[in-house]
């Protein structure tokens, strides 16, 4: 069974049509199953920032093999999520009607591709604010503490903003539910998130 993504590229801006660079962006196809509702892995992570026009792109890529005939891929992948400080948090889903598509029987395409997605600006410190970044990064957490393998890794670009932004709010004496490093997933065999993460280009 194989799967592929065809490319996929988008223009970021703010509320008044004004396009945002540094915009962190990343991709994901999930797999699930064979037990129902539960994830059974990531299949392909990627990650992208905006240009000085607000514009990302994904290449495509593919065919990944998936072994387990029981394993399906939901019809909203992939799944992107948009972040910069200061801004609310955005995920784009897919929203076909169909609710489950075999692994390998779909080119996989984003029905964001060619769109513009719109970032409202907050008050990066303020609890509303607080409140919305944790709730829309959860999905993001859960990739970085539940991974069935060193997936965290291939999410450098999210993980070391979010994590910048957590020390930042904390610092102002805010507390936050964020991810913190040293609980990322599997670092006995992955290496320290921590020492990871002070690596990490700014």
């Amino acid at each position: 069974m194989s799967i592929s993504a065809v490319p996929i590229e988008g223009w970021v801006v703010d509320a008044k049509g004004l396009p945002l660079n540094d915009v962190v962006v990343l991709a994901h196809w999930v797999l699930t199953g064979p037990v129902e509702g539960r994830t059974a892995g990531q299949l392909m992570i990627m990650e992208a920032t905006t240009d000085q026009d607000g514009h990302y792109n994904f290449p495509g890529w593919g065919p990944k093999y998936v072994v387990n005939p029981l394993v399906v891929m939901l019809s909203d992948d992939p799944i992107l999520h948009f972040f910069k400080p200061g801004y609310r948090v955005i995920n784009a889903y897919n929203r076909t009607s169909v609710s489950e598509a075999r692994a390998d029987s779909k080119v996989r395409s984003s029905e964001w591709n060619g769109k513009r997605i719109v970032l409202e600006a907050m008050d990066r410190d303020s609890d509303a604010y607080v409140r919305q970044f944790e709730g829309e990064t959860t999905t993001i957490a859960m990739m970085a503490e539940r991974a069935n393998d060193c997936d965290w890794k291939l999410m450098r670009k999210m993980l070391t903003r979010m994590n910048e932004e957590r020390l930042r709010l904390e610092g102002l004496g805010m507390h936050t539910a964020l991810p913190r490093p040293d609980h990322f997933a599997n670092q006995a065999r992955c290496g320290s998130a921590a020492e990871w993460l002070k690596g990490a280009a700014p």
